[in-house]
């Protein structure tokens, strides 16, 4: 009879009756892999422990994940207190938070995260209590703390013990199971013990054990003995996975127990995909999901019927491998699936229902038919029309099935072309198909397959204008209003049975034509009024009459100026709608757009963009619900737009929340008459009722996942703790450190999105936003006693405001802490008492010393005083001595540069004097001939013969050369003149440079002194350096000129000698303010390094060859400036030069 009801309830299980080629509700599964830092992508086992981490057991290590970073554990050799085994096979904790870890081949780990240490249980003969193998296969922590350890010889429990306070294990070993090698472990809220093995599974309550064997006979009949997965529903029934008898269901609600099972069976696609069940859990839904080597599964127990996802290659977001060994759903109700062939870890989101995603399956012919969908209407019927980007879809929400219809060039009466661009239903349940390229189609479904086309025809203007057929809308009394991607707006008439089209076109001549031809949206508003929205041209509104129709075709235009930011944000219009208090908004690629009236009657646009929370500037659609609110599509992401408020606020999703793609198409958007919205994109279509969208109200744990310590002065990293930092109350670090902390929030639905605020207590004054940033460092922290919060949230902003903190100490210098000031007091006051003591004990002693001391001093002191009346003579004589030095060297060094200065002065003056004096020769000899001219005109003028006196005087003339003497002696007289000249500038220009200060500070004309110098240094440059003279109005300063013009000989004299051998030397002058002037020297000759610039001006400094000068020019130049109240400095090159700058105050007053 049992075997009756088995037989029975497999069949009624496996022919249950089904929809061939229906598609479901398509999910997204997100993969965690090798690249995201998982050790290796086998996965036996998952945990999500009491903080919200996540915990792998992999072939290759444990490891924690916080929604962002891996921490992996694994065995190192040198170290006891590792891991003992990187194969993991099952992980689970306990009461006390101490995580327990099997492994393949050396036994048990427990994990305390408190000092981050492996404590190993093997099966050690030699210990009084040990576990029997040390290949553990299977664990569990039940409600009471003990450890069940299911290995390969037996099954184990481990209870703890007080011993010395101390915790210390209990083994014992539980007898009477079917089969020693354990496979899978669960226990019961009761303390019931499920143990399934490789020949049965086992029941252990209250010390007795029930066998359940896959024998016909046996009572407690399942499919197979090879027992691979337990889990227990929100009912109490008991579900078994075996490896090749399928899913087994035990109900203990009556006795004997109840069991029925799920197989796989070819001819029934609703059946389980595969009898080799891996994995089990139950979700908050009751719903059973199966791990299977052919796939997940889950279990719809109300239908009794499995729902299969597998591995698609050609969709990246399905399931990433068909061997599903491991399963668990945490505690933000995503399901984590662990793989066996290289898939790593899938994440499903049990929450993102609230999306329903439909795409294309190659698998299934009758599924949407392409993944670009470009428009929606929902019939009367309640069938769901589609256009795509390759033919028109008819969509049975009930059924879940797509039918298509495409053009077939056979066909004539087939869909005119397969880019479906607009879709609209009239009155009577036509419906009329806009395409691209193919003009209008009219379908009446009744009449299946059958469409009748219009197109474009240029010798006939009642046609439609254009093929490309961008949108469609139908007006209240029937008329049907079709936008043309180039064409302008169509208006379909029937009058008397009659269809003609009438045209509305841009004419650039009538500003009241429609504004571009390039039509991209329809809205019909409620007060029949016609929007038209143009790619290119702006918005247009059509006045309707009652009947639907226009007698003036007057359009109004509303366009963008860029002036103008009460305008419309862009002329290119992508969707248009009405929200239910009759405002029009507009999509643009410019953003959103609210038309307003303003209190002066004028219309006027309100904007928002992705600086006011848009996920994009691209609004293709946009539907409001009826809490007011407007979902949007962009190209990235939806967003749900609540208008309350200055700006408004935006609540963005994107594809990890379950949208097709973050790229929707424009025009793809569609409210369904049941209230139903429709979103169609790049990969396929999103369906969802907007109050059923709910946010994610787990609210995270967070933890502290990496504490950094820093060296203060040079930011070096010292020490990062990653493993024990979530679970230390305190750090403290010396004054001279810094630190850093690393937080996450754990809620793992979409970590990126999960947002965190931070506060140092005692440091910041308010909480720091620090958005999705998941790190804060600390710096130059003062010493003391300091708590850091930290606050995060999920995905959709629901705070978890407890948050977690720590108490930071930063200890102060050793100098500053509270025992050293002890300790300086009491040593102080030590010290104080001791000096006390001793100067009291010395001061008698002091006193009885000073006594007999008192006569010797005084005789002392006599004789010092006649010691230091000869010592005060001695340096008296010594600082004559060293200022008669003195004296001798600045006067050397004077003498070096006036001999310098002389010899010059000498050439100067030898040149025209050696020239008056070879004339003087010249001169005497012609005065010699003058004298005997004379002479002789004497002694003819005596004859009183006036013939002979004039022949005689012309005799005398040639034979004395007359004419040449005369003109000779005429040029010598002026080329001595000349020359004396000379000697007077010479003399005169060295009165001025040699004047005498001793009347003290005159007025004094820089420009003047300068000369002087240069006429003074004439020999030294003259033919060989060019002096360039750039000299600004200067004002007579107070100065002594002598001084000053030794300053520039000094100055000029070095930059002479500096250029070895053509050169330039520039002078500039300039007022520096209104109370400085400013003198610059500067000369391109062989320029100083560095350190001859630094000892410039030291005394006796100097770079020349012995004999040529002591090196005190520039000492005793610097001293005159400072004299003066000025300021000299030097900047200089090797090879470019030197330049002396000169600041001297205009008075001194």
């Amino acid at each position: 009879m049992r075997l009756i009801k088995a037989i029975m309830m497999v069949l009624v299980i496996g022919i249950q009756p089904s929809v061939v080629n229906a598609q479901m509700n398509s999910v997204r599964f997100d993969q965690v892999t090798g690249s995201d830092g998982l050790s290796q992508s086998t996965i036996s086992s998952i945990l999500q422990d009491s903080r919200g981490y996540m915990w792998f057991g992999t072939r290759n290590g444990l490891n924690k994940f916080d929604g962002y970073v891996f921490t992996v554990y694994k065995t190192v050799p040198t170290d006891p207190m590792s891991l003992s085994d990187n194969w993991i096979t099952a992980i689970c904790e306990d009461t006390l938070s101490n995580l327990w870890v099997a492994t393949i081949n050396k036994g048990l780990n427990r994990f305390d995260r408190k000092t981050g240490v492996f404590t190993h249980f093997l099966a050690d003969t030699s210990q009084p209590d040990h576990i029997s193998h040390n290949s553990v296969n299977a664990l569990y922590a039940d409600q009471n703390g003990n450890i069940w350890v299911g290995t390969q010889n037996g099954l184990n429990k481990l209870t703890t013990k007080e011993v010395s306070g101390k915790t210390d294990f209990v083994i014992e070993n539980i007898t009477g199971l079917s089969d020693n090698w354990i496979t899978v472990l669960f226990v019961e809220a009761n303390g019931d013990v499920w143990a399934g093995t490789k020949k049965g599974l086992n029941l252990y309550s209250n010390g007795n054990v029930t066998h359940f064997r896959s024998d016909f006979n046996s009572p407690n009949r399942i499919t197979s003995e090879s027992i691979t997965a337990i889990a227990q529903d929100h009912a109490g029934i008991i579900w078994v996975g075996t490896e090749d008898g399928g899913l087994n269901r035990i109900d203990r609600s009556q006795s004997p127990a109840r069991i029925s099972f799920y197989q796989h069976h070819e001819a029934n696609p609703n059946s389980i995909s595969d009898n080799a069940v891996a994995s089990l859990c139950v979700d908050g839904k009751d719903q059973i999901w199966v791990g299977t080597n052919e796939g997940l599964n889950v279990l719809d127990a109300a239908r009794q019927k499995f729902m299969v996802y597998k591995n698609m290659p050609t969709d990246p977001s399905s399931l990433s491998d068909n061997e599903v060994r491991s399963l668990f759903i945490d505690r933000s109700d995503i399901l984590w699936i662990g793989t066996y062939g290289g898939g790593g870890i899938n994440k499903l989101d049990l929450k993102r229902g609230k999306f329903k995603h439909f795409k294309h399956s190659p698998e299934n012919p009758n599924s949407l038919g392409n993944n670009i969908v470009r428009s929606f209407c929902e019939s009367k019927s309640g069938l769901i029309w589609i256009g795509t980007h390759d033919g028109l879809n008819k969509f049975d929400p009930l059924l879940g099935t797509f039918k298509s219809y495409r053009h077939t060039m056979s066909n004539p009466r087939s869909l005119s072309n397969d880019e479906v661009r607009s879709i609209a239903e009239d009155e009577k349940g036509i419906l009329w198909i806009g395409t691209e390229g193919g003009g209008l189609n009219k379908y009446d479904p009744g009449n299946e397959g059958v469409f009748i086309h219009y197109k474009h025809n240029a010798a006939n203007s009642q046609t439609i204008s254009n093929n490309d057929i961008s949108c469609i809308t139908i007006g209240r009394f029937g008329n049907i209003w079709i936008g043309t991607f180039g064409g302008g707006l169509d208006q379909l008439t029937n009058e008397n049975g009659v269809e003609k089209f009438v045209h509305y076109k841009n004419d650039p001549n009538d500003e009241n034509s429609l504004s571009e031809n390039r039509v991209s949206s329809l809205f019909m508003d409620s007060r029949n009024v016609l929007w038209v929205g143009t790619f290119g041209g702006g918005l247009n509104k059509l006045h309707l009459d009652d009947r639907g129709r226009t007698a003036d075709h007057k359009f109004i235009r509303y366009q963008n100026d860029p002036q103008n930011p009460l305008s419309i944000g862009s002329d290119v219009i992508f969707s248009i709608n009405e929200d239910k208090n009759g405002h029009i908004w507009i999509g643009t690629n410019a953003g959103l757009n609210k038309l307003v009236t303003n209190e002066r009657g004028e219309d006027v646009f309100v904007r928002l963009q992705e600086r006011d929370g848009l996920p994009d500037n691209y609004v293709y659609g946009i539907i409001p619900d009826e809490e007011g609110n407007l979902w949007l599509s962009t190209v990235q992401g939806l967003s749900r737009f609540s208008p309350a408020g200055e700006k408004g606020t935006f609540k963005n999703y994107d594809v990890k929340d379950g949208l097709q793609n973050n790229e929707f198409k424009f025009g793809s958007y569609h409210k369904g008459l049941s209230g139903t919205f429709y979103f169609g994109g790049t990969f396929g279509f999103n369906s969802f009722k907007p109050d059923e969208v709910k946010d994610n109200q787990h609210a995270p744990s967070l933890v502290f996942t990496a504490f950094k310590r820093y060296s203060r002065s040079d930011k070096l990293l010292l020490d990062t703790d990653h493993t024990t930092v979530d679970n230390k109350k305190e750090f403290v670090l010396p004054y001279n450190e810094d630190f850093s902390f690393e937080y996450a929030a754990l809620d793992y639905t979409n970590s990126e999105k999960n947002n965190y605020s931070y506060f140092l207590q005692g440091f910041d004054k308010e909480w720091i936003l620090a958005g999705s940033r998941r790190f804060v460092n600390y710096t130059n922290l003062d010493h003391g006693d300091y708590i850091f919060r930290v606050k995060g949230t999920n995905n959709d902003g629901v705070w978890n405001d407890e948050g977690v903190s720590v108490k930071i100490t930063i200890l102060p210098p050793f100098w500053k802490t509270w025992w050293f000031r002890i300790l300086s007091v009491i040593a102080l006051a030590a010290i104080s008492v001791s000096l006390f003591r001793y100067r009291v004990r010395h001061i008698q002693m002091e006193k009885d010393r000073l006594e007999i001391e008192v006569a010797e001093r005084t005789r002392e002191i006599l004789r010092q005083r006649d010691d230091l009346k000869n010592i005060n003579y001695k340096l008296e004589n010594t600082l004559q001595t060293l200022q008669a030095t003195q004296t001798q060297l600045v006067h050397a060094e004077k003498m070096s540069a006036l001999g310098q200065m002389v010899a010059g002065i000498a050439h100067e003056i030898n040149n025209p004097l050696t020239f008056v004096d070879g004339n003087l020769y010249i001169l005497e000899d012609h005065i010699s001939r003058w004298d005997s001219i004379i002479s002789d005109y004497e002694k003819i003028i005596e004859t009183n013969d006036v013939q002979k006196i004039k022949s005689g005087m012309e005799t005398i003339k040639k034979n004395h050369e007359y004419d040449f003497v005369k003109r000779d002696t005429l040029a010598i007289i002026l080329s001595c003149k000349k020359g004396s000249q000379r000697i007077k500038v010479i003399v005169e220009e060295l009165r001025k440079f040699s004047r005498v200060d001793a009347s003290g500070m005159i007025l004094y004309d820089v420009h003047e002194g300068i000369e002087s110098t240069l006429a003074i240094l004439r020999p030294h440059y003259e033919g060989r350096i060019e002096i360039v003279r750039e000299f600004s109005t200067l004002p007579m300063v107070e100065a002594l000129p002598g001084l000053l013009n030794q300053v520039f000989l000094s100055i000029l004299t070095n930059a002479t000698e500096a250029i070895r051998e053509k050169g330039m030397i520039r002078i500039v002058t300039r007022k520096e303010d209104d109370d400085h002037i400013a003198i610059h020297f500067k000369d391109n000759g062989v320029g100083m390094s560095a350190a001859v610039v630094r000892s410039v001006f030291d005394p006796f400094f100097t770079t020349k060859d012995i004999g040529k000068g002591m090196g005190l020019g520039l000492s005793v130049s610097y001293g005159i400036v400072k004299k003066h109240n000025g300021d000299i400095e030097v900047e200089s090159h090797e090879g470019k030069g030197s330049e002396f700058k000169i600041i001297l105050p205009i008075n001194h007053t």
